[in-house]
């Protein structure tokens, strides 16, 4: 039975989040394809290993509680629902409420590996990855590149990452109270990404950017544990020849 936000935050204030990439990562600016701050690079002539479906990914850290099948994040800014849909043993895949697709590490703060949305379409390899951020800690940090490539639109990118964590917080998100450890990023030294991660669900209640002079503010609205699963997307409906 979907449990709604208001009795889950009145019991023990739980923290909520979404995705990814994160996504997130971040759900993201990262859940469509290229990000602000990454480089534009030349099309891949093909992907890397890491980034086939079924590869092995680079050893990331998770938290102790993680997303799982049947959490349900609703967001604002834009609006967007995203379900937990499949748990593969180190990555997560999730849909939203257009049935489009994004799968990203455990560690949701970290930008999504995959999508396929309607006119979007691609991956990302995460690649020398040093520090850590869990058990989540003041002063905790990882860094790492990114290469991604998106197939829709072509397009090929990089970006350097660094991620520290900073002192727990309770800040109040449209869903309720919350308490948080605000993770700062930032993306080719410039760009700042900040994640407002709860701990009691593996996710973040709040996520703001400043990239390129532009500020944006992300907040989760809604939560649910043991969702209804959205149906898989439809195969594409099979071409028929035009008739001569």
């Amino acid at each position: 039975m979907v449990e709604t936000t208001k009795r889950l935050w009145a019991k023990s204030r739980l923290t909520l989040s979404l995705a990814l990439s994160a996504v997130v990562l971040a759900g993201c600016d990262g859940e469509a394809g290229l990000t602000l701050g990454e480089t534009k690079l030349e099309p891949m002539p093909s992907p890397v290993a890491v980034m086939v479906p079924g590869a092995k990914l680079p050893l990331v850290d998770a938290p102790q509680n993680k997303v799982k099948v049947g959490d349900q994040f609703t967001y604002d800014n834009p609006p967007q629902i995203w379900t937990v849909v499949d748990d593969t043993g180190d990555r997560v895949v999730w849909q939203n409420q257009s049935g489009g697709r994004m799968t990203s590490h455990y560690n949701t703060v970290l930008p999504a590996l995959g999508w396929d949305m309607t006119g979007l379409k691609g991956r990302r390899e995460l690649i020398n990855v040093s520090g850590g951020l869990f058990p989540l800690k003041k002063g905790n940090s990882v860094t790492f590149d990114v290469e991604g490539q998106s197939d829709r639109p072509a397009s090929r990118w990089r970006a350097r990452w660094r991620c520290s964590v900073e002192e727990s917080k309770t800040i109040q998100v449209k869903a309720g109270t919350s308490d948080t450890w605000p993770i700062r990023c930032h993306r080719n030294n410039n760009e700042m990404l900040l994640f407002h991660f709860s701990p009691q669900i593996g996710h973040y209640v709040r996520y703001e950017s400043e990239q390129q002079g532009y500020a944006s503010v992300r907040q989760l609205t809604a939560y649910a544990r043991n969702a209804r699963l959205p149906e898989p997307p439809a195969p594409p409906a099979p071409t028929r020849a035009k008739k001569k």
